[in-house]
């Protein structure tokens, strides 16, 4: 498994996902971005409650695409573990090689984005990498219980907002 994916579980696949009326547009339409293999540069956000699935479809989309195209560089991580590779980078002054991995991805999925709005270096650095892309045409996707607005309201930077300006927004009830 490449570094990038280091907390990708590879249990979670949509073969063994429990589709349901709350939670079946979400599911379509993370198969067809899936089967796009990042084809598509419009950015996904998935919102709903906690337990309903998110991480379990983000989880999916990364494995379908590492299994059937390994020429496109999927990274899956969430941002508590994203937090902790940068304090690691910044404590072996590897900052450079850190935003490189990112940034050389074809796909960024981040789940549970609302957690960087309380850590300030890692919310300004997420947020460089994830405009980074998007001028590139790489396909940044998130999830977290709050919707986007939501996120804003409780403090998220505005940039964030240019990164999913236009993004597919799909609501999992």
């Amino acid at each position: 498994m490449e570094e990038y994916n280091k907390s990708l579980n590879v249990d979670y696949t949509f073969d063994n996902f429990n589709v349901d009326l709350d939670n079946g547009s979400a599911y379509t339409i993370t198969v067809d971005l899936a089967e796009k293999m990042g084809r598509i540069s419009k950015p996904l956000y998935l919102t709903g409650p906690d337990g309903k699935g998110k991480t379990h479809l983000l989880n999916a989309m990364a494995n379908y695409i590492i299994a059937n195209d390994k020429s496109v560089k999927v990274g899956y991580i969430s941002v508590e573990e994203f937090d902790n590779e940068l304090y690691e980078a910044i404590k072996n002054n590897a900052i450079g090689s850190f935003r490189d991995k990112y940034e050389a991805l074809d796909i960024f999925i981040v789940d549970d984005l609302s957690i960087v709005i309380r850590k300030m270096f890692s919310k300004n650095e997420l947020l460089k990498i994830m405009l980074k892309l998007k001028e590139a045409g790489k396909l940044v996707i998130a999830a977290d219980s709050l919707t986007i607005e939501e996120l804003k309201e409780r403090g998220l930077p505005d940039g964030y907002f240019d990164v999913f300006e236009g993004a597919s927004k799909v609501a999992i009830e």
